[in-house]
């Protein structure tokens, strides 16, 4: 599997650290990242559902990438690449914000998280930079993410080039719609969407749902 290295400043201003960026595809790393999903979830919100892990059917074909400390798994997330927005996970939270004939292939990014002991270290951004690369290769004329993080990963994602297109609709089923529903359900969410054409020449297209 393909790794990067970068350095990322610590919070408390310390030296910087490598972390490296790795492809990861073995059953002991995919345990180990269904188990961080739901802590890290758990961390920031009790409305996230007490299981034991959490995976889902796009698992089986999405390319994961996992940043660790020493042996441990600390921050990990997924894409997944499709040629109709239909056949993307959770495709029902992007209906009446994105076109359903948006055209492909279209790359999702979802399953960001990171340990709350690592959070503040740019690990989210590695995780980012490190998909995005992986779409552009790919061919992709789409990249879309939802984010509950707030204003600071909206900033981060705009700082990498993507433009706020809209809330994002209801969850059919999964822990999400629970965590949702919780906090209010629908497009009162505080959820919103991306979309980025990965690489000229394609032609920037940019979406909005009253914004």
């Amino acid at each position: 599997m393909g790794t990067a290295v970068f350095d990322s400043g610590l919070a408390n201003g310390l030296m910087p650290r490598p972390f490296i960026v790795e492809r990861v595809e073995s059953a002991k790393d995919l345990a180990a990242i269904y188990r961080l999903r739901v802590a890290a979830w758990r961390s920031r919100t009790d409305y996230f559902p007490d299981i034991a892990e959490w995976q889902d059917s796009h698992d089986a074909t999405a390319c994961h990438w996992a940043i660790r400390d020493g042996e441990r798994i600390v921050a990990a997330a997924r894409l997944t690449i499709h040629d109709r927005l239909a056949d993307a996970p959770s495709a029902e939270i992007y209906e009446g914000v994105l076109p359903a004939d948006l055209a492909g292939p279209i790359a999702v990014m979802t399953r960001l998280v990171v340990a709350r002991s690592h959070g503040g270290q740019g690990l989210s951004r590695l995780l980012d930079v490190a998909r995005i690369d992986h779409a552009r290769a790919s061919g992709c004329r789409h990249i879309l993410g939802e984010t509950f993080a707030g204003l600071p990963r909206l900033n981060a994602v705009v700082e990498l080039g993507f433009t706020i297109v809209g809330l994002s609709g209801a969850y059919a089923s999964g822990p999400l719609r629970q965590v949702k529903e919780e906090r209010g359900g629908g497009k009162s969410s505080a959820c919103s969407h991306f979309d980025l054409p990965p690489a000229p020449p394609l032609t920037a297209t940019i979406f909005s749902l009253g914004l």
